[in-house]
Order: C-alpha cells, then sequence, then structure tokens
C-alpha cells in the first residue's frame, strides 16, 4: 500500500493543484481581482497579500507555539526559528539529511511559498506569450533539478525537497490551466492522446514500483503523478460532471475547507497525545499507556479533527 499511496503522492497532488490555481489567477480565468493583465503589479501586490493573508498567520502561530513552549519539543525549531521565520526549512533539512521532527512535513510549504514569490514575477516580466513556453522548460527542470541535487545529496529522498525537485509539479498544473483557453479538441480527457499519456504513465509508476534505482524513481514516479494529478483535473473542470459531484460531497468539502490546518498540525498529533496522556496520569494519578496499532491511529485522528476544527473557526 505505501508503495503506491503515501504522502510523497499527495505532496505532488498538492503541487499539481497549485499550479493550476495560479495558472488560473494569471490568466484571468477565476479571480479577476488578482489578474496581472491590466494592472500587473497590482496583481503581483494583490496576489502576495492573499497568499500572505492565507498562509502565514497560522503558520506563525505553530512556529512560535513550538518556540516559546517551556519544555523540550521534538524538533529544531527552537534552535532554528530565523530559518522557520524565513521558511527556508526545506533547504535546512535538505543540507542536514534530517526531517525534523512534528515540523517534518513542512519542507513542502517551503517549497510552495518559493514558487509562489517566483512565478508571478515571470509571468509579468516575460508576458504571457512566452507562458506556454516556460512552463514546457520547467517540466524538463524539475527532472533535471531531482538529478542534479539527488547527486549532491547521495541519491536518496532529500533530493525532492528543493523547488527545482518540484518545479514539474507546478508546471504540469499550469500547463491545464493553459490547456482551459485552447481549442475543444485539446480539452477533452478522453481523447486518445489523453489515453496515450495515462497508459505512459501507470507504466512509469509501475516500473517505479518494481524498482529500487534512484534515476527510475526521479525520473519517472513524479512524472507518472504529474500527468495523472493533471488528467483528473481535467475530467473534473470537463468530464460528464461525476467525479466533480463525488468530490464535493459534505464530508470531502468538510476536510478540504480544513485541510491547510490538517497539514499544518497533523505532524504534531502523536506529540500533542502524548501530553494529554501525561496531564491525565498527573491529575488522575493513573499510568496510562498509548495504545497501539489502529487505536493509536484513531486517537490520532480524533486529535488532529479537533486541532484543526479549533484553528479553522478561530484563525482560519
Amino acid at each position: 500500500w505505501a508503495e503506491f499511496i503515501n504522502g510523497a503522492v499527495g505532496v505532488s497532488m498538492f503541487c499539481v493543484l497549485s499550479g493550476y490555481f495560479i495558472g488560473l489567477q494569471i490568466l484571468k480565468i477565476e479571480y479577476p481581482s488578482v489578474s496581472m493583465k491590466d494592472k500587473p503589479w497590482m496583481g503581483v501586490m494583490n496576489f502576495y497579500l492573499r497568499r500572505f493573508l492565507r498562509i502565514i498567520p497560522l503558520y506563525l502561530l505553530v512556529i512560535l507555539a513550538l518556540y516559546l513552549f517551556p519544555f523540550p519539543v521534538p524538533t529544531s525549531v527552537k534552535e532554528n526559528l530565523g530559518t522557520y521565520l524565513l521558511m527556508n526549512q526545506n533547504w535546512m533539512m535538505f543540507s542536514t539529511h534530517t526531517f525534523d521532527g512534528i515540523l517534518a512535513p513542512l519542507w513542502s510549504l517551503s517549497v510552495e511559498v518559493k514558487f509562489y514569490l517566483i512565478w508571478p514575477l515571470v509571468y509579468v516580466f516575460f508576458s504571457e506569450r512566452n507562458y506556454l513556453r516556460f512552463t514546457l522548460i520547467m517540466l524538463l527542470a524539475g527532472i533535471a533539478g531531482r538529478l542534479v541535487a539527488g547527486y549532491y545529496s547521495g541519491m536518496d529522498g532529500y533530493a525532492n525537497l528543493l523547488l527545482i525537485s518540484a518545479i514539474d509539479c507546478f508546471a504540469a498544473g499550469l500547463l491545464i490551466s493553459r490547456i482551459n483557453l485552447m481549442p475543444e479538441k485539446w480539452q477533452n480527457p478522453a481523447s486518445r492522446s489523453w489515453r496515450m499519456l495515462l497508459s505512459a504513465a501507470v507504466l512509469m509508476y509501475a516500473l517505479f514500483v518494481f524498482t529500487e534505482s534512484f534515476y527510475i524513481e526521479t525520473v519517472f514516479r513524479r512524472t507518472a503523478i504529474n500527468i495523472m494529478c493533471a488528467w483528473l483535473i481535467l475530467v473534473c473542470i470537463r468530464g460528464n460532471g461525476k467525479i466533480p459531484s463525488i468530490l464535493s460531497n459534505r464530508v470531502l468539502t468538510y476536510f478540504g475547507t480544513r485541510s491547510y490546518s490538517i497539514y499544518v498540525m497533523h505532524g504534531m498529533s502523536w506529540w500533542i497525545l502524548s501530553w494529554i496522556i501525561l496531564l491525565i496520569n498527573k491529575v488522575s494519578y493513573t499510568s496510562l499507556q498509548l495504545p497501539g496499532g489502529w487505536q493509536y491511529f484513531a486517537m490520532k485522528m480524533v486529535v488532529v479533527l479537533l486541532i484543526s476544527e479549533f484553528a479553522y473557526r478561530t484563525i482560519e
């Protein structure tokens, strides 16, 4: 199961989605107030402000809360506060070959923010005429970036922690946002071209699963995920409505609206759960222990949902 669906797949999918929505904003398909066509620099500042308000308040609260916590925490935030405030934790983890405890998942947020800072400026300076050209270059740059990063990191998973290693994920989403403006024949997810591309993606992913080569993983795994996620987005915007209706049900909508809180806080769930058990033992003079297996997983899920709901209602 972990070979097919795991956190790395989710990160790649999230980056593709981010590229798609940023492409919509830039191309004035949606969110016209953020458009960078008519008033480019006003659009850039508007975009940065919206991203800041969406990302920073909750992130900053979590970082400062852990930094000010009077007891040791399972992360290096107390020693590397500046790195986290500058949102450069992905480089820290890459250079030290260490996933930083309960804040380890936030490396991907660092990559996202760097992309948010760079791409609007690229669009403004090089204009819409070069949009397709730059996104195609980014697709190739992502593969090359992972190979170069892997060479310097010792051919391991830390090669995926840099922006250059994930730039093709964003590019895949940007291309789909552009397809939305192209002739109808390019917008059909059931077309022969898409079927061939999906078949190639499945083969690439199977090749990754059944081999242990770093180069195979670097070239094929994320590329395959990008293709499949791009196709799924296209199905949602050009399909027959069944998949969008499934993804729009109340349960998934609930998790979608709270997804950022869940993402930021899920790494801390076991630590918070340990403190809850410790406090219960202190107050009641008992000796409760954390359970294992599905019971532990269920308790972690409850903790994540509770703190995410609180964060959503009070901050987001």
